[in-house]
């Protein structure tokens, strides 16, 4: 019977019955009890509507704050530019800092070895045997002074020098000492003196082969080996720039990871310090920037009103 009133709740068989409430002799009670029910129902239905008020403004309010920031952003971006922005960030998930220090410790090992083994064993540089080095003598007599010898000199001894350090302060700023230290190495010994003594080798060598072009064409036999001295000289000049370039683009390649492992061996002073005058250079910029744009505006007004 209940499903078939459930179905058809307007079937006269289906009328339920009501039964009369108990009434209450004291009146006063009763009245006095719906009262203060009625109250208290309608002070808690009132606030419970300005709770659900006030969130829902929050809401909008929060939609209308997602709404300006989504349309300042600018999303009328070229395939070109996506492309670039997605290369960006694979490239920042690549970031390895353990590669970048074992391929600097490498190059400084392998650059210190190779000198090393010209300077003291190959060439004899460190002996009073010059025989090497007569091979690239050029010049109008045999006692001239020998160009390449001094260029070989300068750049070989300062590179052995500056990546021997270097190689020592790899291996201790992988260990977690000064690396602040192997920082300055890399960059001023290895990056600023480094180039500083190749570029002048590089002008020693190249003076010494015109010394022997420009002398090419002597009777006697001192002419005939300066074009071959200064055939050699030309070969070692072409030998040291390939073998510079391939040291050059290791470090290269390497270098955004070396700097990732660089700043995350720093102590956290360090790291704030080097934050805090960056920061102040930024505002420093941005006031120049500012008066500039200030000078400009002002400039264009008085022109108008001219």
């Amino acid at each position: 019977m209940s499903e078939y009133c459930d179905i058809f709740p307007e079937d006269p068989s289906c009328a339920v019955e009501e039964t009369p409430e108990p009434t209450n002799t004291d009146d006063t009670t009763t009245d006095t009890t719906n009262v203060d029910d009625g109250e208290t129902g309608s002070g808690d239905a009132d606030g419970d509507n300005e709770e659900a008020d006030a969130e829902g403004e929050m809401m909008e309010e929060m939609e209308e704050e997602m709404m300006e920031k989504m349309e300042k952003m600018d999303w009328d971006m070229t395939p070109s530019q996506m492309w670039m922005k997605a290369g960006e960030l694979m490239k920042f998930t690549s970031i390895n800092p353990l590669m970048g220090e074992l391929t600097y410790l490498m190059v400084a090992i392998g650059v210190t070895t190779k000198y090393a083994l010209d300077l003291f064993r190959y060439n004899s540089a460190a002996s009073d045997d010059d025989d090497y080095y007569d091979n690239f003598l050029t010049g109008d007599k045999p006692d001239s002074t020998n160009w390449y010898k001094t260029g070989e000199l300068i750049q070989k001894y300062t590179w052995l020098g500056v990546f021997g350090i270097a190689a020592i302060t790899q291996i201790l700023a992988g260990l977690g000492i000064a690396p602040f230290v192997n920082m300055l190495v890399w960059g001023y010994g290895v990056m600023l003196l480094g180039s500083l003594a190749s570029f002048l080798g590089m002008i020693f060598k190249f003076i010494g082969y015109d010394t022997g072009y420009a002398n090419r064409n002597l009777e006697d036999e001192f002419g005939d080996a300066n074009v071959q001295n200064a055939r050699n000289i030309r070969t070692s000049m072409v030998e040291d720039m390939i073998f510079e370039t391939s040291v050059a683009l290791s470090l290269y390649m390497q270098a955004e990871n070396w700097h990732w492992a660089a700043w995350e061996a720093l102590p956290q002073e360090d790291k704030e310090t080097q934050l805090e005058e960056l920061v102040a250079e930024i505002e420093e910029w941005d006031a120049e920037k500012m008066a500039e744009m200030e000078g400009e505006m002002k400039s264009e007004d008085a022109e108008e009103e001219e």
